[in-house]
């Protein structure tokens, strides 16, 4: 399936609702949906790579706002999946450590855009320094949608896991 992010979303908003709705196996139908999303999105992880900026990332260019938006839907997916799909659990919770280990990595720590999430993580190995993958001349750019995303993926993250701690 194509990777979309806001299906997990919705989908974490409207499960405790489907008891109302009157469409046969909604609530089945919508796990399946998120199942399907959840496994593509964590095979779409770069955890194979000579370049350790990029580890965590979700495209081999090193953008951040993939990762970002995959991270929020796999952690709203960390709300509802069923305990049946507790290998899928495991493999989504390593994805979003991953890919929020790669978000900090990338975040600017000092000067004047301290706090400032670039477009994408540059590369940092000889051999793909002069790749196509790094052309990206916008890759230092700053909006405040890269930032929206990754700090929307940051907060969601520790939400969950301080119920889960909660919970223990």
């Amino acid at each position: 399936v194509e990777v979309d992010h806001w299906a997990l979303l919705a989908s974490a908003r409207l499960l405790p609702h489907v008891e109302k709705c009157s469409i046969p196996n909604i609530r089945e139908r919508l796990i399946a949906h998120a199942v399907q999303q959840c496994e593509t999105i964590v095979r779409t992880q770069i955890v194979n790579t000579d370049n350790p900026a990029r580890f965590g990332a979700f495209h081999a260019d090193g953008r951040t706002t993939p990762a970002s938006t995959r991270l929020e839907g796999l952690l709203a997916a960390l709300t509802f999946l069923p305990a049946e799909h507790d290998i899928l659990r495991e493999w989504v919770t390593a994805a979003t450590g991953c890919g929020l280990e790669f978000l900090l990595h990338a975040q600017i720590r000092q000067g004047p855009h301290r706090g400032g999430m670039p477009r994408a993580m540059p590369a940092t190995t000889d051999e793909t320094a002069d790749s196509d993958m790094n052309s990206d001349r916008r890759a230092s750019e700053i909006r405040i949608d890269y930032v929206q995303h990754a700090l929307s993926a940051m907060i969601q993250a520790r939400e969950l896991y301080q119920l889960e701690e909660a919970a223990r």
